[in-house]
């Protein structure tokens, strides 16, 4: 699974949604995104959330983010840097 397109009524994403899919590449929402849980995209090692902002576009400006959503992802790694 190297893309995945979410529907309208998608809102929140949850703990570990997508943790562990190293071939994750991109998530295209439909709707706004409210909340992400605790590494929803943990070890997601092609997944690049360095874009994935809370801007109000995909994602409303007051969402939820839990700090660890991102962890291990390539933009973690490239920080770590």
């Amino acid at each position: 699974l190297t893309t995945v397109t979410l529907p309208s009524t998608v809102t929140k994403i949850g703990a570990l949604a997508f943790a562990d899919d190293s071939a994750l590449q991109a998530v295209t929402f439909g709707g706004k995104i409210t909340y992400i849980g605790a590494q929803a995209f943990w070890n997601c090692t092609s997944f690049d959330a360095k874009d994935f902002k809370a801007d109000g576009k995909n994602v409303t400006a007051d969402a939820v983010i839990d700090s660890t959503a991102f962890d291990n992802t390539m933009s973690s790694e490239t920080s770590q840097g």
